[in-house]
């Protein structure tokens, strides 16, 4: 369970920087990069939660 967790983070980590670079210039998506990581800090996503509830 443990190393499924920590691979989904991941992808979902890279999912949003990829989506920041392609939303955003690269001058606005150097600020908003913290900004992102503090939201997945506060807001996990829901399939971590899924799978850890079902496992």
């Amino acid at each position: 369970m443990g190393i499924g967790h920590w691979a989904l983070g991941i992808g979902h980590w890279a999912l949003g920087i990829v989506s920041v670079y392609f939303l955003f210039p690269l001058p606005s998506s150097l600020f908003l990069l913290p900004s992102s990581f503090f939201l997945l800090y506060l807001f996990p996503p829901v399939p971590n939660s899924v799978i850890i509830s079902s496992t």
